[in-house]
């Protein structure tokens, strides 16, 4: 059992620029120019913009119904891969020829991991350093039995014993994966029969740090998803918030993507805001209004704009502590923050969820305020926002500004909730991003809405063989066929290593 503190957002010794210079430039450099080539695939968006400290792994979309028709389309159907959708925290992994594993995350961080790699499976002896591994996983905390462990979930690669392999297939990028954790353990397994007293590499920086062990997730026919979601989740030993669709016949993606789409439960659906604590409106309403805050690329200066998304109501205690945090603590703060660098300036990210039943007097006092005058409501939010106030007629805001209070005047109530904070990250949701997930929102598909779209197609025979038969309630490891691969036992993932 490990002893040590196990913490997803810090999960072996930080890295910095400033210490680590030479390591980092290194392997952001060749990592960049990995993703630069997958960039240019003609299955990509060639557009997307590439900077050097940011997380270059592929984000999905979430799941609106026009995405259902489309997955129900039998043309596409069986192309999709479906998997539970951990909740976790998602880093890219990056191992060297040295045996360095480094762990990069959306809050552009470093991490140098306690996770030892067998000498075979680098090359050590090279004088200059390489990437030689670039894997797409979750971290999480599996627990059992009362014991836990931090596991790193496998389910993309990139780049396996520094050969490209980012435009093959999805199938056979997860072939990578599994060839990867099964090679690792049984050359750990042979260590221990030929008792090498060291038989990985530990970066000794990391020595002090849990130890991370490897899986890979299970992947299902579309098909599935019902099964996998009221049968398989349940028993997982670690948190879980959905689903996640995939298609198989495509690259790895780079930037937002319509090939991987995730579902999550109505009540899981959430948004993750810059919050900003907003002191002009403290006459009117008092201690209790924050600006929420998304980004959208400006091609023009080729930097990210804040967009004010929504505002939401919180308590005094809320407010002051998060303006205690960002530095705003009175009327005039927020000018210097408006003014501030953006690497100067604090941010306080939260994932955050729209209730559609809270009520409270601010939120009324504001709605009552407006009920004849929406323009102006809208003007008035832009006109004074902390960080947006120069988007005031620019109709793609506006018109969302005007959505998200339509919603909430309907019956005088709802609002946006704080769900977590996101210390992991230190950018907000895109603006696109946002308005689909609000969407989706609206929308409201149920995991009961998506076994009724695809019921027809159950029985349409699959051109992605699987291994076992069809999730029946008693198999759970239906995952796409690897020819090299072992018949897996029978439980829930392949265990870690």
């Amino acid at each position: 059992m490990e002893t040590e503190q196990l913490d997803l957002g810090q999960p072996g010794f930080k890295l910095s620029f400033e210490k680590h210079k030479f390591l980092l430039e290194g392997v952001t450099t060749q990592v960049m120019a990995v993703f630069e080539e997958i960039n240019k695939l003609p299955e990509n968006n060639s557009t997307y913009k590439l900077k050097k400290k940011q997380f270059f792994g592929a984000h999905p979309v979430s799941l609106e119904k026009k995405h259902l028709k489309e997955i129900a389309n039998p043309e596409v159907f069986h192309d999709f891969l479906v998997c539970e959708k951990t909740d976790g925290i998602r880093y890219l992994m990056y191992i060297t020829n040295f045996g360095e594993v480094i762990l990069s995350g959306r809050g552009d961080d470093f991490f140098l991991v306690r996770m030892p790699i067998p000498p075979a499976m680098v090359k050590q002896k090279e004088k200059e350093m390489s990437i030689m591994y670039i894997f797409d996983g979750e971290l999480v905390i599996d627990e059992r039995g009362g014991e836990k462990w931090m596991v790193y979930l496998l389910f993309d690669a990139i780049l396996f014993h520094g050969q490209p392999v980012y435009n093959k297939p999805y199938s056979e990028r997860l072939k990578h994966c599994l060839q990867f954790s099964s090679t690792r353990g049984d050359l750990f397994r042979l260590s221990k029969e030929l008792k090498i007293k060291r038989p990985g590499i530990v970066v000794d920086q990391a020595s002090k740090f849990p130890r991370l062990k490897i899986a890979v997730k299970d992947f299902f026919q579309v098909d599935a998803c019902a099964f996998i979601f009221n049968k398989m989740v349940p028993k997982l030993p670690h948190e879980n918030d959905g689903l996640i669709f995939t298609r198989n016949s495509v690259p790895y993606p780079v930037g937002a993507t319509n090939n991987i789409i995730k579902w999550k439960p109505p009540e899981y659906n959430t948004i993750d805001f810059l919050l900003v604590n907003n002191p002009y409106w403290e006459n009117q309403y008092g201690r209790r209004i924050l600006d929420l805050y998304v980004t959208r690329y400006n091609r023009i200066n080729e930097q990210n704009d804040y967009i004010l998304f929504d505002i939401m109501v919180v308590d005094e205690d809320t407010f002051n502590n998060i303006g205690e945090h960002l530095e705003i603590r009175e009327a005039g703060d927020d000018i210097a923050y408006k003014n501030a660098g953006e690497s100067e300036r604090k941010k306080y990210i939260a994932e955050c969820k729209f209730d559609p039943h809270l009520n409270n007097d601010t939120i009324n006092h504001v709605l009552e305020g407006y009920l004849d005058g929406i323009d102006q409501y809208v003007t008035d939010l832009l006109e004074n926002s902390a960080l947006s106030g120069g988007l005031t007629f620019d109709d793609d805001v506006r018109n969302n500004l005007h959505l998200c209070f339509d919603r909430k005047i309907k019956n005088m109530q709802g609002g946006w909730v704080i769900y977590k904070t996101r210390n992991d990250k230190n950018t907000p949701n895109a603006f696109n991003t946002a308005k689909n997930v609000f969407n989706c929102i609206a929308e409201n598909i149920t995991i009961e809405d998506i076994e009724k779209e695809f019921e027809s197609l159950a029985h349409h025979q699959p051109d992605i063989q699987t291994q076992g038969q069809q999730p029946n309630g008693k198999q759970v490891h239906n995952r796409p066929r690897m020819e090299e691969e072992p018949r897996p036992k029978k439980n829930l993932k392949t265990g870690p290593q």
